[in-house]
């Protein structure tokens, strides 16, 4: 073969080899490009995750362990540590204590506008083969770590902000309740009595539903804020030993309309509010105040009324007995899909088989017939 000829030969194998070498190498570099984004893209939605659950309202113990596992996963740690100020004392605990466990760490503060309220802070590195760190002592955190903890950090800053705020308000609404609750008993012993039974009542009623914690609350407020416009009823009449005469009765239906004005403001807390307002509508729209039926009666309203009947039904008043309870849970039930959403007394006629409802006056239990 011609000398020229096998070096044309030697120069294509050449080209060939360095050919293939360049798209072996660029195929590398395209592995570890659409590796990174896609580690980018699982860390986009960590971190949103986390947003999601900072925008569903939850409490600040739901936040914090939320946040604790997204670090681990963001970061790849061995484990998180949330440390708050102290509301008392005003100190906030040492992050730095790590212990002799500890490898690596990094902090990040939670900011309140320009003030700390906590921090956040990772302990110990897992190694990552992707990175070329196997052994343990030699994995640390880096800059990139850094960047997507303050990121957490600032989710978890709003999120707990914000369930901070929420449990001051309910606190604040708590207090009020209580100081309204208070204010009927001080008016009339009787009524204070009942408000207070009834919200048991109601609270095992929607024990019994698929409600939510906040619901069920709900319920439980509506049912000791119900009578409160009784603070407004003249005293003769709300207090009177016997049946009140027609030209009093209408007086007295009034009530829900009083505590209505009373509880007005309290926009935020508008479900025990149109609770209260509408525990003496009826299923079946022959009720008061604004004669809604069915569904457009708040349930919290359709809990508190049937409570409020079965109190009123076993309680003993100066100018009559209280019936036996088995005698008011057949009447209740008689009056299912008429007077009381069925799938109130549904949820009635397993809480007075399961729980303390059939107690009448004399305390005994009863059981339906």
């Amino acid at each position: 073969m011609p000398t020229r000829k096998k070096k044309e030969l030697r120069s294509e194998g050449r080209s060939s080899s360095e050919t293939f070498k360049k798209i072996k190498n660029l195929e590398t570099e395209i592995a570890v490009v659409i590796g990174e984004l896609e580690q980018t893209l699982w860390r986009v939605e960590c971190l949103g995750r986390f947003a999601s659950l900072v925008a569903a309202d939850v409490s600040a113990e739901v936040l914090v362990r939320g946040a604790q596992e997204a670090a681990c996963q963001l970061l790849q740690c061995e484990s998180t540590s949330i440390l708050l100020v102290d509301p008392k004392t005003g100190v906030l605990p040492d992050p730095f204590t790590l212990g002799a466990g500890a490898r690596s760490s990094l902090q990040v503060p939670l900011r309140m506008g320009q003030s700390i309220f906590g921090i956040i802070q990772v302990l110990n590195k897992v190694p990552s083969i992707s990175s070329g760190t196997r052994h343990r002592d030699s994995a640390h955190f880096d800059e990139k770590d850094s960047r997507l903890l303050e990121e957490l950090s600032k989710s978890l800053s709003v999120g707990l902000q914000n369930a901070r705020l929420k449990s001051r308000l309910q606190k604040s609404f708590h207090e009020t309740v209580e100081v309204l609750t208070e204010a009927v008993t001080k008016k009339d012993r009787y009524t204070g009595g009942h408000t207070k039974r009834v919200a048991y009542y109601a609270s095992l009623i929607a024990k019994y539903m698929d409600l939510t914690p906040e619901q069920s609350e709900m319920v439980r407020c509506a049912a000791l804020l119900h009578d409160v416009g009784k603070i407004g009823i003249e005293d003769k009449i709300l207090k009177k030993e016997g049946p009140l005469n027609d030209a009093e009765w209408l007086v007295m239906k009034t009530h829900p309309e009083l505590g209505h004005e009373i509880l007005s403001r309290m926009d935020g807390w508008r479900s025990a509010v149109d609770g209260a307002y509408c525990h003496h509508e009826r299923w079946d729209g022959k009720g008061y105040p604004a004669g809604l039926k069915g569904e457009e009666i708040p349930l919290t309203a359709r809990i508190v009324a049937l409570a409020d009947a079965y109190d009123a039904m076993v309680s003993n008043r100066p100018y009559r007995q209280g019936i036996a309870p088995e005698v008011a849970y057949e009447e209740i039930v008689r009056q299912k899909g008429t007077q009381f959403d069925p799938r109130v007394v549904d949820a009635f006629v397993s809480a007075y088989l399961h729980e303390k409802m059939g107690k009448g006056p004399s305390g005994r239990k009863a059981e339906p017939t």
